[in-house]
């Protein structure tokens, strides 16, 4: 009678695993059909679809301008941050959600970004800091490298920034451009010592002094190779290494001696004396000049 009844019973028991499993993949099938319906057709309609208003192009206007275009087509509007711009003015909508040409509900809240304008940074000092160090520097402020000058400066060392524009501790907007003068460094003042031997006394004088040198002493000579009035001898000598300022000698022929063949008259603008003559360093100009 016990083997009976517990035959029978096993047939009953595997009936409700097969129901429980069937249960099972039901549910999760009808989960899984809910979850597509929601997402590909209950959402659309609550968010894009179903709605007949689109949503229009707000960035770039004044939140004044797209609030009263938003009110107009029947949608609400929500101020959600500023953002700093430096391309969008302050007080104008940087961004927006949903995007321009979404289809939407009436009264569906469209959430803006406002600017809040170009960010100030304070203009760092670069003077003296080399042209790469002050690049680098202007590059991790927010700021650009505007004209690059250069000029010389005995101060400043070569390729270090001798001044800026504009000055330091100023407010600019991000991006500007900072102008650097860079420095040369010295100005070379040392050259080989040109030739003075042949020209006139005139010539003489304008040459020392476009070369920034001083004429000295002048003194005079006879000579039969060298006409009256021109440079017969420089001091210093010709490659001679020479500064800026220094002082320059010269002999002056003042012709053949007694006896010899008298060379013709020229304007050579000479000093009145034919002795020697000292100038005290200065480049000073007879008045025959």
């Amino acid at each position: 009678m016990n083997e009976t009844n517990s035959y029978k019973a096993k047939p009953t028991k595997l009936n409700r695993l097969k129901a429980i499993a069937l249960y099972i993949l039901l549910a999760g099938g009808a989960m899984l059909i809910g979850m597509l319906v929601a997402n590909h057709i209950i959402m659309p309609m609550l968010v894009d679809g179903g709605g007949d208003i689109e949503v229009p192009d707000l960035v770039n206007m004044s939140f004044e301008a797209g609030a009263a275009l938003l009110d107009e087509l029947g949608l609400q509007y929500e101020k959600t941050s500023e953002e700093y711009s430096a391309d969008i003015p302050s007080g104008y909508i940087l961004d927006q959600r949903p995007e321009a040409g979404m289809d939407v509900r009436e009264d569906r809240t469209i959430q803006l970004t406002i600017s809040a304008g170009s960010e100030d940074v304070r203009i760092p000092n670069l003077v003296g800091m080399s042209r790469r160090q002050a690049e680098d520097v202007l590059s991790r402020a927010g700021l650009e490298v505007g004209k690059i000058r250069e000029g010389y400066d005995p101060d400043v060392a070569e390729s270090s920034v001798i001044g800026q524009n504009p000055e330091p501790g100023r407010e600019a907007p991000r991006g500007t451009r900072i102008d650097l003068l860079v420095s040369l460094g010295s100005e070379e003042s040392s050259f080989k010592m040109p030739n003075l031997i042949g020209a006139d006394y005139r010539t003489a004088v304008s040459r020392v002094t476009t070369w920034e040198l001083q004429m000295g002493e002048v003194t005079f000579a006879p000579s039969i190779s060298v006409q009256p009035g021109y440079v017969m001898t420089q001091s210093p000598p010709v490659g001679e290494t020479v500064s800026k300022g220094d002082t320059v000698n010269v002999v002056i022929s003042k012709g053949p001696p007694e006896g010899g063949v008298a060379y013709p008259d020229s304007d050579s603008g000479l000093p009145d004396d034919g002795g020697s003559t000292d100038t005290g360093g200065e480049t000073s100009t007879p008045d025959s000049f």
